[in-house]
């Protein structure tokens, strides 16, 4: 059975890790990071190593915040580039730029090493629940290796082609959740602005056709203000929408929607909300009641 290594256990990797160890899989973490998050790991059987290249590993799962973070492990000093064996898979969880990824897919693939891209959905609570919905690009052979890993960590897999598609699809995902969830802040404050019941109100859009997942799941905390623990940053989201505005750029045309989400989210980040989850974002508006 392949060992395999786990590089960001942060609140979507920690859980995800803790799944591979559940379904028997003989999961290596590093110390260098997320110590609290290592020992708690340990407890569940994982195996805990200095470096990367004591791992001795043929599969190495990443879920960091950016493409940044990503191309430092694996290009950086002793990263893994140099330190994993022809034949390794690299499987990167994190939502990256599809470029960088593409570029790295050709780097490593000089050291007949190979990148899946394979970003998730369904948040912290599809991380714990091993329910997440995995975004998959990459070759045929290297995704039929690592799917049983990700059956262990999610329930559905969609396959998109080659490396890269899979976080481009996750990019344009996010377009459209976070477009819908700015749009949901402004509805909502102006509900209220009116003198509307919110919970009637959005019971009332759950009945037509501005019912959404994005309503459902954020509804009963921007109607309480009550926004609950961090699931999705602000800035990261606002780093996945810039994201999408380079697609919009390669593609040559203007993107209005995902525009205005982004500057909304820039906003946010300037007054403050930063490293609070997303459902903060409706303080955009309610800030100035």
């Amino acid at each position: 059975m392949s060992k395999l290594v786990f590089i960001g256990l942060g609140a979507m990797g920690e859980p995800m890790a803790a799944n591979l160890l559940k379904h028997g899989y003989e999961v290596i973490v590093t110390g260098r990071r997320s110590a609290a998050a290592v020992v708690r790991l340990q407890g569940k059987g994982a195996r805990r190593v200095e470096t990367l290249a004591e791992a001795g590993a043929a599969t190495v799962f990443l879920m960091l915040p950016s493409s940044a973070e990503v191309e430092a492990v694996i290009l950086g000093e002793q990263g893994l580039i140099e330190t994993l064996e022809p034949g390794a898979v690299i499987v990167d969880c994190s939502t990256s730029d599809p470029a960088s990824t593409r570029q790295l897919a050709a780097k490593l693939l000089q050291r007949e090493i190979r990148l899946v891209d394979a970003p998730v959905t369904r948040g912290v609570k599809g991380a714990r629940d091993g329910t997440l919905a995995f975004f998959i690009g990459g070759g045929d052979a290297e995704v039929q290796q690592v799917l049983p890993y990700l059956q262990a960590m999610g329930t559905d897999h969609f396959r998109f082609g080659a490396v890269g598609s899979g976080h481009t699809a996750k990019i344009i995902n996010n377009m459209i959740s976070l477009s819908t969830l700015s749009l949901l802040s402004e509805a909502t404050y102006l509900a209220r602005d009116a003198g509307l019941d919110i919970d009637t109100f959005y019971q009332a859009v759950m009945a037509g056709n501005g019912k959404s997942g994005t309503l459902e799941s954020f509804g009963p905390r921007l109607s309480k203000r009550n926004y609950g623990s961090i699931n999705f940053r602000i800035d990261l989201a606002a780093k996945d929408l810039a994201l999408s505005q380079q697609l919009a750029a390669r593609a040559g045309q203007p993107f209005f929607v995902s525009q205005a989400a982004y500057t909304m989210f820039q906003v946010a980040e300037k007054l403050g909300l930063a490293k609070k989850d997303i459902a903060n974002i409706a303080e955009f508006w309610t800030s100035r009641d």
